[in-house]
């Protein structure tokens, strides 16, 4: 309302910004060669979780609100991340022709770290909520009831979200930490940057100027 009045300019608007440490060149483009097995590996646990979210929702160990968000976060944390897996990439283009503002998203090497904090705050969340009140009804008294096939669904899921938090960490870190024409351990030549995942050439090894006695031209005495 200060620019109404005559003479008076409104204040510059104050943004807030959340200070964030520096997170390296960011990844993009596919997985590697040396991280491709890891990403197998990450791809079955997401489908362990999927599994585990809609099975948790028929049996009722979470309410319909709570299994479908946990449906929707394990489906598409997971496809985006393995958008470059041949299994996964149909469910990729079919989630952004269903929902086209999520092409704005990162995906592929982007995801890592969001996909670690989601799957890492998912089994905190399933620990403190899900997996300690079944505790509490002691479910191993009553092996092959509903409560014990329920204590185990969760306790596999929490399972199965640490073991894919912790991978992905792994990887995220091992990118970060050896960029540009450093190299990793067990990743000799590669390196993410430049939009994609490449192999880093190596220079030709320079040839030292050889030195040969007397071959020179000096200065003559008395010329």
């Amino acid at each position: 309302w200060l620019k109404l009045l005559p003479g008076v300019s409104a204040p510059p608007r104050a943004v807030m910004v959340i200070p964030i440490g520096g997170m390296g060149t960011p990844l993009m483009g596919p997985p590697p060669p040396w991280a491709l097995k890891t990403f197998n590996t990450i791809k079955y646990c997401v489908f362990l979780v999927i599994v585990c979210a809609i099975a948790r929702l028929v049996i009722g160990v979470d309410s319909l609100l709570n299994g479908v968000l946990n449906l929707i976060y394990a489906t598409i944390t997971g496809v985006f991340l393995l958008k470059d897996d041949p299994q996964m990439s149909g469910c990729y283009v079919s989630i952004l022709s269903v929902c086209s503002c999520l092409e704005q998203c990162g995906a592929g090497l982007q995801c890592l770290l969001p996909f670690t904090i989601i799957y890492g705050m998912a089994a905190l969340f399933d620990i403190i909520f899900s997996f300690i009140p079944l505790c509490q009804l002691h479910p191993w008294s009553h092996v092959g009831g509903i409560v014990f096939t329920a204590w185990l669904l969760v306790m596999v899921n929490i399972i199965v979200e640490i073991i894919a938090a912790v991978l992905t960490w792994r990887v995220y870190k091992m990118m970060q930490a050896h960029q540009g024409p450093n190299v990793s351990p067990g990743a000799p030549d590669y390196y993410a940057g430049g939009g994609q995942a490449y192999r880093q050439p190596s220079a030709p090894p320079r040839e030292q100027p050889r030195f040969e006695a007397f071959a020179g031209q000096g200065q003559r005495l008395g010329s």
